[in-house]
């Protein structure tokens, strides 16, 4: 577990994530955390979230040109990525510094997994995989994936990343997207992975060993 992602999961484990026809949506978080925690461990500083809050970051009208946005504030009327304005009441500053809609607006986008790099302060994670579940693919595919990319640009915007990947598991069906470095446009991985496939597990243990050495805080 020290020297480098793991390689194989147990059979038991394979035939779980392969079960088909499941009741609720809710009956694959379970898994799907077991098999996120196994490639991700705790060991190597990796911290899997569920249902992580990713809040939607606001920016001031032109005009408002105070650097120092805890005191503009308190006059200036923000607007959002989709351009509907937010009076001031509507907004807070994150602990990094960044305007995000309040948690009583509804400002924030939920996705199923988050998957980063941790230390021991909860303010500077890095964010390397996002996961939106489906039960199954019965679902308006497009509507899905517009579901997973706007959390992909929600938290490219947050956190910088070198890069990200972006899955939206259909049952047992995985689509694999990218952001190859902060600001990049997202792109998606030709064909479907399975979800108890080698091949799937591959692009699960690449980010992993990428992402392997010691996080160190930087501090400027």
């Amino acid at each position: 577990m020290d020297q480098a992602p793991p390689t194989v999961m147990p059979e038991w484990f394979i035939q779980r994530l392969g079960l088909t026809q499941q009741r609720s949506e809710s009956s694959l978080y379970g898994p799907q955390n077991s098999m996120l925690c196994y490639f991700f461990p705790l060991l190597r500083q990796f911290i899997v979230k569920p249902q992580s809050k990713v809040h939607v970051l606001v920016n001031p009208f032109e005009g408002v040109s105070d650097p120092n946005v805890s005191l503009a504030i308190a006059e200036a009327s923000f607007t959002s990525d989709d351009n509907i304005a937010y009076i001031p009441g509507d907004l807070s500053i994150t602990s990094d510094g960044g305007i995000t809609m309040a948690h009583a607006s509804a400002g924030y986008k939920i996705p199923d997994f988050i998957v980063a790099k941790g230390t021991h302060l909860a303010t500077n994670d890095r964010s390397l995989v996002v996961v939106e579940t489906k039960l199954d693919d019965s679902g308006n595919y497009d509507m899905e994936v517009i579901q997973l990319e706007h959390y992909m640009e929600e938290i490219d915007q947050h956190d910088n990343n070198d890069a990200l990947l972006g899955l939206l598991i259909r049952g047992t069906q995985v689509h694999i997207f990218d952001i190859a470095h902060s600001g990049a446009n997202i792109c998606q991985r030709p064909g479907i992975c399975t979800i108890n496939s080698p091949e799937f597990w591959d692009v699960l243990r690449a980010v992993a060993q990428a992402n392997w050495s010691n996080y160190t805080m930087v501090t400027v």
